[in-house]
């Protein structure tokens, strides 16, 4: 019989729908043999069951450490440790408590960072002189550039600009104006993505060419029309010494050599 007294009550608790995020959230480029930290969140899910993460491709671009995290929990992905093109892969994180909510995120991973400098052979400067250093970038998807460094760091010369230059962006190293004794200096350009990658030019600076001032009192007598011998040594410079006198360019090799009094 209906007894319209008795009731019977079902409480149900609506919750808002499960969200997942991935950060980084924007694409992503990657060099051969380097990592990138993934991190998943997952919103309004009770249970913390986190998410299950795959790759697509599944193989051939890349790993990732997990193959599920709680939410808030970071998931390392590496790049394959050779590769000679880009591939490209995507990462998705799909909610174990309900597998209709995911993120994604893109990924392209380059061959390795390879850094060159022009002039790439131990250079010659005189105190002084300036070279031109023109470094190039490959592979560098952010194009960051370089950082330059000097070893040593003071006393053999300074190079402008030194921070964050762009591949194909010549830099300037001056010598120091003038030096006691000749120097040598290590510039090395190293690419700012990817540190353990540079490379380096040697520069030797030398003393400034001099000659000796002539004193008429240290000459021997001379006969008018009779030989004459003396010697004038020049010091500083590198590589071999041209000698020209009236225009007329003369032996240097200690042969000595016959000049007019024009």
């Amino acid at each position: 019989v209906a007894d319209g007294t008795k009731l019977a009550t079902l409480n149900v608790t609506v919750n808002p729908a499960i969200a997942v995020t991935l950060s980084p959230s924007s694409p992503q480029t990657v060099n051969a043999g380097k990592t990138l930290q993934i991190t998943p969140t997952v919103t309004n899910d009770p249970g913390n069951q986190g998410v299950s993460l795959t790759l697509n491709p599944p193989t051939g671009c890349g790993t990732l450490s997990l193959n599920s995290a709680t939410s808030g929990t970071a998931v390392t992905y590496t790049a394959p440790t050779t590769l000679n093109t880009s591939c490209a892969v995507v990462v998705t994180a799909t909610s174990v408590a309900d597998n209709t909510k995911s993120a994604t995120l893109d990924i392209t991973a380059n061959p390795a960072i390879v850094v060159a400098l022009s002039p790439n052979t131990q250079q010659n400067l005189d105190a002084g002189g300036t070279l031109q250093i023109t470094p190039t970038v490959s592979n560098d998807g952010g194009n960051k550039g370089v950082n330059f460094t000097l070893n040593p760091t003071n006393g053999c010369g300074s190079v402008a600009p030194m921070n964050a230059v762009g591949s194909g962006t010549a830099v300037t190293y001056t010598a120091p104006p003038s030096l006691s004794n000749p120097c040598s200096v290590t510039v090395t350009a190293t690419s700012i993505t990817d540190n353990t990658k540079s490379n380096s030019v040697s520069i030797a600076v030398n003393l400034p060419l001099s000659l000796p001032t002539p004193n008429p009192n240290t000459l021997g007598s001379a006969v008018v029309g009779g030989s004459y011998g003396g010697a004038i040594n020049a010091a500083g410079g590198y590589g071999n010494y041209t000698w020209t006198v009236n225009g007329t360019t003369l032996n240097t090799n200690g042969t000595p050599v016959a000049l007019s009094d024009g």
